[in-house]
């Protein structure tokens, strides 16, 4: 998916992963005086380091434009960290959380437990579910390119999973836009965002049926 939003000013955007107090504004991020030649929305990346430059160099990307990401940047591809490592240092990019990074976010926390024989033998059953899951969603290759990080380079990748935007709110020449990654799970127009759960907004593509049926009444 490929949208172009020119003269975007983006509103706000809460901190995913972490409790957040309504209305609480350290909770919002502002970026009022900065003028962006493009804006570019793109998705479902999944580890396709390649075809990412690819597609980067068709749109002509630079440092005056930028760019949202709306999730499922890691797992089934054959360079997931190297793409998360790369968007990382993109100072112009802006990355939502998708369930593919909660997957890796959870597991990752798991793979980091210290091995030690009370750990191993206290092991989770709901431990190894998450894992099984991630897995099962191609998380296999995440995991092999996590282990040959440093311990310094996992930290980094973890803390920058755990501070992607669950949402982000834009106004682009008097439209308004909701970027999030799968949908709004139990949508009610009179529901405020903050009211959402982290499932509804990465799992849920309720909306999506929603919108199709009201554009067509």
């Amino acid at each position: 998916m490929l949208r172009r939003l020119r003269q975007w000013r983006p509103l706000y955007s809460w901190k995913t992963l972490k409790k957040v107090e309504k209305n609480t504004e350290d909770a919002v991020l502002w970026e009022k005086e900065k003028k962006y030649m493009s804006t570019f929305v793109i998705g479902d990346i999944h580890g396709e380091y390649e075809q990412l430059k690819v597609l980067l160099a068709k749109m002509n990307f630079g440092k005056q434009d930028k760019l949202y990401v709306l999730g499922d940047l890691v797992d089934r591809g054959p360079d997931p960290i190297k793409v998360l490592r790369f968007l990382m240092r993109l100072s112009n990019c802006i990355c939502l959380v998708g369930n593919h990074e909660f997957m890796a976010y959870m597991g990752m926390k798991i793979l980091l437990k210290e091995v030690t024989e009370e750990s191993v033998r206290d092991f989770a059953e709901e431990d190894q579910e998450k894992l099984k899951e991630w897995m099962l969603n191609g998380g296999a290759v995440t995991i092999a390119d996590f282990i040959g990080l440093s311990r310094e380079e996992r930290k980094e990748v973890m803390e920058y999973l755990g501070n992607l935007e669950t949402y982000v709110e834009l106004e682009v020449n008097g439209q308004k836009y909701l970027m999030v990654h799968a949908g709004l799970g139990n949508f009610s127009e009179e529901k405020p965002m903050e009211e959402y759960t982290l499932d509804d907004l990465i799992w849920e593509e309720q909306i999506i049926a929603y919108l199709i049926i009201r554009t067509k009444s």
